[in-house]
């Protein structure tokens, strides 16, 4: 993705193995890497999303590592959290059914991170420009 001058590079890494510890269960999640880069293609941020879903269908957002860069060089973390460390709540990213007007968090990780979201339509179409994603 483009914002502005910058840019993002998504990438799935199954080789990167994060489990969590769910209702008494261990659940593996597949890590999602983004790498976030200034205008002038230095990188600024890399990210390591956790994503499980359930059998149902439900996609859940299990939390991020976040390293923060400047010159090369990692400077901080601001962001991050993992479910079961810094929230015992999961983030509910996709439910499996959704209906206009359903409400969700898919980040619930106060004060560090909070994010509501809303169904609003069923039938829009979002078209992605395949340069915006590298596909490991």
């Amino acid at each position: 993705m483009k914002n502005g001058n910058e840019r993002v590079e998504r990438t799935a890494r199954p080789e990167i193995l994060k489990t969590f510890q769910v209702g008494g269960q261990t659940v593996e999640a597949l890590t999602v890497e983004d790498r976030g880069f200034n205008a002038g293609g230095e990188l600024i941020e890399a990210t390591r999303d956790y994503f499980a879903q359930d059998d149902d269908g439900n996609v859940y957002y299990m939390g991020e590592d976040v390293d923060e860069y400047s010159h090369g060089k990692i400077t901080g973390h601001s962001g991050a959290w993992l479910f079961g460390k810094d929230s015992q709540r999961l983030g509910l990213l996709m439910p499996a059914h959704p209906k206009i007007g359903d409400k969700f968090k898919s980040e619930d990780a106060p004060p560090i991170t909070w994010e509501q979201d809303e169904v609003i339509s069923l039938s829009e179409i979002v078209t992605v420009r395949r340069e915006f994603f590298q596909i490991a």
